[in-house]
């Protein structure tokens, strides 16, 4: 948990979900997020959870729905740099920004860890690591190449 005080008193933090046609898994992000930016809600003036819809026909809109102050925007132009692009104007009055992406889980502690190391040392951008988690285990072809596997 990050104890330290507010950063300033009223830096905005927004969290962006980048989302292309995975209901399922915009489903099983939302409350994760939800929860993490109640956690860390005390430690910035504000928090926001916006929901990027990359899919032509806006489909996410529903999912979105079901979270209580979650923002949903619509970006039909393909492409994962159209989806960043309208995150960015969607949250150009906040302080903060995280992306994060639909099919990707955040572990306990995730912002609060990514927070404290922004807090501490003030760089310009913070990462995390991704480390994959497969339903079924690669096959030999994919383990061979080391397609996911993260320096």
């Amino acid at each position: 948990m990050v104890t330290a005080a507010p950063l300033h008193g009223a830096e905005r933090l927004a969290v962006a979900v980048l989302t292309y046609r995975r209901p399922d898994d915009l489903s099983a992000i939302l409350p994760l997020l939800a929860a993490q930016l109640a956690r860390v809600q005390h430690a910035v003036g504000s928090t926001r959870l916006v929901v990027v819809d990359n899919s032509p026909e806006g489909g996410a809109r529903a999912a979105v729905a079901e979270v209580e102050g979650a923002e949903y925007v619509h970006e039909p132009e393909p492409g994962i740099a159209a989806a960043r692009n309208r995150a960015l104007d969607a949250t150009a009055d906040d302080d903060l920004l995280v992306f994060i992406d639909d099919d990707e889980r955040p572990t306990d502690g995730w912002l609060e860890s990514l927070l404290r190391t922004w807090r501490d040392s003030r760089p310009a951008a913070v990462v995390g690591p991704v480390v994959s988690r497969f339903a079924a285990a690669p096959g030999p072809f994919v383990a061979a190449g080391r397609f996911f596997d993260r320096r």
